[in-house]
């Protein structure tokens, strides 16, 4: 699916084109849901083409540190 990806951060602002696939975005989706319910691990979303390359990680203070 070809889709516009905005992403907004302090500091940062960025908008692109760029391929990414349902099941990409789903099990980023459900990544995220369970550290959010363990409040420890982390969550990915690589895309195929490797456009994007985002980890998550989450602390027991429920604090996410990405990259």
């Amino acid at each position: 699916m070809n889709s516009e990806i905005e992403i907004i951060l302090p500091g940062y602002h960025a908008n692109f084109l760029g391929d990414i696939r349902t099941e990409e975005i789903f099990s980023f989706l459900e990544q995220l849901k369970e550290i959010s319910q363990t409040l420890s691990g982390i969550a990915e979303l690589s895309t195929m083409e490797g456009l994007i390359n985002l980890k998550s990680e989450i602390n027991n203070l429920g604090h996410i540190q990405w990259t």
